[in-house]
């Protein structure tokens, strides 16, 4: 056993060295025949390079630029190629600079023994980094067709490709001829080729991306990655492409494609692809960009089929129809920031471009679309039809739980919502027919929408709504509001209402509106309320035109804001052409009653004005007062004056853009009256007491106070009037300007005049008959008042007074006898004597 042994290893060892040997003979062998191949090929280098380029050159119809040519020989090892660096090849039409090709490198391939024979078969080629720009004109022509024919015969270097290699190439063909472009990116990729009288295959695999797919002006599969493995033949014969079964990976979606075409005017084109193991998403990417690009982000699983055929000619006028089969069973479908799903969801779908693939002829179609999410159901029915002058037939019925769905659209404005949303929603027509209203009666569009205990609070805010119930229902004219119930921070609201045109407004064919929406309530406190946030709106957007209209009616038993409350408050304000009208608005409170006719003019939107009628009828001075803080001063208060108030103002107040009254262009005329009235602890009156002997000055009561007030110029205007009081009559008029300044002219009639030096008050006083009247002027800011005799005023009586008793004299010097006349003594006129109040 052991002697065998032996001599099995030896055995062994000799087949070992003797396969050793043949090894390194063999690699001898190589290595010598691949010297004197490379020694062959740099022998011919020149004449290689130099015979290629001058038969590419008569082949070529076009021009080329190279930045340099070399031989290749162990980059494509063991075939021998040329190696063309930086090539700009311009495309076949005359006149036209535009690129063919642009590539960094290409090599031509040929077998090594060409060398010899002088005889180029270039049988394969590789492009790198490269962009390939293929045109058909409208008139058929190309921009790809760059080899003269009649140097086909009599050329040593022949073109009969079996293989091209692509690395990074984006190509784009461009079809104008029947409207369709192809715009891919190849980062791998190969094509093989085989030909035999005049038949020719390709098989082509490799990873592209897809930039996009236009047919008609919709694009297909647009940023999409995919992997493509197919085989095309061409038969000489039919002139007909034939496309045996391949596949298409889409993500993780896989399709298969098969058919023929012709590529001539006339010839048929009918091709067939179908779906394994897809997605909604990838199924939604096969679809026109513009049907597909609200969906692509969603995900879905479950069972999803998809089938699809492209059929019809080519045309010059018209793409083939191409009609896709799509549903599902069973699946889900998300959207990947949330967290809620659309479960249980079937459906089945159809899309068409119609057999003139034109967007008239176009359609898409979900039929029997069934799900629920939260366990509510729901059911719908959607086609569209024309995408140019779209027909659309729409019908909803289902609930859906408001928290999900604010999941689900992400709705901002609520920091949390519940409650249920009940739709059932139907709508048939076609868009054209939005745009007139005499058409608008061959649309059909009804249904009802209602809110089930809703609860909500809005975001920053935190305004809280309530047990809110509503029901709606629509039809072609109008959304009404038929009653709407809530409790807005712990306050009971009723609203009624109405929307009209909103179908066209919806569709883009009109921005104008109108609207009315009706409040009723029993109590409603302002302050609680006007914590809701309005929208934010941009002046430069423009979101209903001026001639919409909306009308807001209020009927509210109470009304609170801080110390403000009134009752029965009621009225109406349209808003339409930029000008907001109050009508009718009127309300009881401070023990009377208010009222307001006006407008606000914003059609100049830098400065809008509001002008109208206010009236205010026996309301309680002092409470009026107290509840508006005094209106900011502290001259007279609440505590100062009483009295039933009386007013009817004639407005013209201009605002600037921020809503703030401009008071220098501000006119207003002011009738007031006040009875009963009471002037109380007035400190202007109380320094009167130097010339007034009345401890009545402390109360000042008077029977009725009236006149007409003008405010223009930052001024208020006081014509001339006469105070009947308890203590005294006193005329006043004068002006008082918003800055406060006041410049007063006061007339008292003195019943109990305190007897003072006469040379101090001489000139400010005169005797009327049996009445002492004392002339006075308050000047000066409320914290700076000060009072003077007003010996001006009388020198102008005295004045008057001369010219009548001049008259008189005249008289008496014409009579017989002397009448006894009184004459006035004429007066010297002393400076005027300051009084300071403080």
């Amino acid at each position: 056993m052991a002697i065998f042994g032996i001599e099995y290893k030896n055995v062994v060892l000799k087949i070992f060295r003797i396969l050793l040997k043949i090894f390194v003979w063999f690699s001898l062998v190589v290595i010598l025949l691949a010297g004197i191949a490379t020694f062959c090929v740099y022998q011919f280098k020149d004449k290689l390079i130099q015979t290629v380029v001058n038969e590419l050159n008569k082949g070529l119809n076009t021009k080329v630029t190279v930045e340099k040519i070399d031989i290749a020989f162990w980059h494509t090892f063991p075939k021998v190629s040329l190696e063309f660096d930086r090539i700009k090849m311009r495309g076949s039409f005359l006149g036209d600079d535009s690129h063919l090709v642009l590539a960094d490198r290409i090599f031509l391939s040929f077998n090594i023994l060409d060398i010899y024979n002088s005889n180029y078969q270039i049988s394969e080629a590789t492009i790198e980094n490269a962009d390939i720009h293929l045109v058909i004109r409208q008139d058929g022509k190309n921009n790809f067709t760059i080899f003269d024919k009649k140097s086909e015969d009599t050329s040593s270097v022949a073109f009969n490709l079996d293989k091209i290699t692509f690395k990074n190439v984006n190509t784009i063909f461009e079809n104008q001829f029947n409207k369709q472009t192809y715009d891919l990116f190849c980062s791998n990729g190969e094509a093989n080729f085989s030909s035999k009288a005049g038949n020719w295959g390709v098989a082509i695999g490799g990873d592209f991306f897809v930039h996009k797919i236009s047919i008609d002006h919709h694009d297909y599969l647009a940023s999409r990655q995919l992997k493509l493995s197919t085989s095309i033949k061409y038969e000489k014969a039919s002139g007909f492409y034939q496309i045996n079964p391949s596949d298409i990976l889409i993500g993780s979606s896989l399709f298969n494609l098969e058919g023929s075409f012709g590529v001539k005017s006339g010839q048929d084109i009918v091709l067939s692809i179908k779906g394994k193991q897809t997605t909604i998403q990838t199924i939604m990417a096969l679809l026109p960009t513009d049907v597909n690009h609200k969906f692509g982000v969603y995900k879905s699983d479950g069972d999803v089929y998809f089938n699809g055929t492209i059929r019809g000619k080519i045309d010059s006028h018209y793409a083939p129809e191409a009609s896709f089969e799509f549903g599902c069973s069973n699946a889900s479908f998300w959207h990947p920031d949330f967290k809620k799903k659309v479960e249980k969801l079937s459906f089945k779908g159809v899309y068409s471009n119609g057999k003139k693939s034109s967007g008239e002829a176009s359609m898409l179609k979900l039929e029997n679309v069934q799900g629920t999410i939260d366990d509510k159901a729901f059911a719908s029915d959607f086609e569209i039809r024309d995408f140019i002058h779209p027909y659309v037939k729409f019908n909803f019925n289902g609930t859906f739980d408001l928290a999900s769905l604010k999941q689900i659209v992400n709705v901002e404005m609520f920091e949390s919502i519940s409650g249920d949303l009940k739709a059932d929603l139907f709508f048939e027509g076609y868009k054209k027919d939005l745009e007139h209203i005499s058409t608008m009666g061959n649309v059909k569009s009804f249904g009802n929408l209602a809110l089930n205990n809703c609860n909500a609070v809005m975001s920053g805010s935190k305004f809280q709504i309530q047990n809110l119930n509503s029901q709606f229902s629509f039809d072609n004219e109008a959304i009404h509001l038929h009653e709407l119930t809530a409790i807005a921070q712990g306050q009971q609201v009723l609203l009624k209402g109405y929307l009209y045109h909103y179908l066209m407004y919806l569709a883009g064919t009109r921005k104008d509106l109108e609207g009315e929406l009706q409040l009723e309530s029993e109590n409603l406190d302002l302050e609680k309320l006007l914590v809701m946030p309005g929208g934010s709106t941009s002046e430069d957007k423009e979101v209903f035109s001026d001639d919409s209209k909306f009308t807001f009616q209020c009927d509210v038993k109470n009304v609170k804001y801080k110390k403000f409350a009134s009752k029965n408050v009621k009225g109406k304000m349209v808003l339409h052409k930029n000008v907001l009208s109050a009508e009718g608005v009127s309300l009881k409170a401070a023990g009377g009653s208010f009222g307001l006719n006006g407008k606000l003019d914003m059609t100049e939107k830098v400065r809008p004005v509001f002008s109208g009628k206010a009236k205010c009828n026996e309301v309680k001075v002092d409470s009026l007062f107290l509840i508006f803080d005094n209106f900011g001063q502290t001259f007279i208060t609440s505590k100062n004056l009483k009295g039933q108030l009386t007013v009817d103002a004639d407005l013209f107040i201009p605002l600037d853009k921020d809503k703030k009254i401009l008071t220098k262009g501000l006119k207003t005329l002011l009738t007031i009256s006040i009875k009963n009235g009471e002037l109380n602890e007035f400190e202007p009156m109380q320094s009167l007491s130097k010339f007034i002997d009345a401890k009545e000055l402390y109360t000042i009561r008077f029977q009725e106070l009236k006149n007409t007030f003008r405010v223009e110029n930052e001024t208020i205007y006081i014509p001339e009037m006469e105070i009947k009081s308890n203590v005294n009559t006193v005329s006043v008029l004068g002006t008082q300007a918003f800055s406060g300044m006041m410049d007063y002219k006061l007339k008292v009639a003195l019943r109990n005049y305190k007897k003072k030096d006469p040379d101090a008050v001489f000139g400010a006083i005169k005797e009327e008959g049996s009445n002492t009247t004392l002339f006075l002027t308050m000047k000066g800011m409320p914290n700076d008042l000060k009072i003077a005799y007003d010996s001006q005023a009388v020198k102008d009586k005295i004045k008057d007074s001369w010219k009548k008793e001049k008259e008189e004299f005249k008289s008496l010097f014409k009579t017989s006898s002397p009448l006894n006349v009184e004459k006035n003594k004429p007066v010297e006129v002393n400076e005027e004597e300051e009084i300071d109040i403080n």
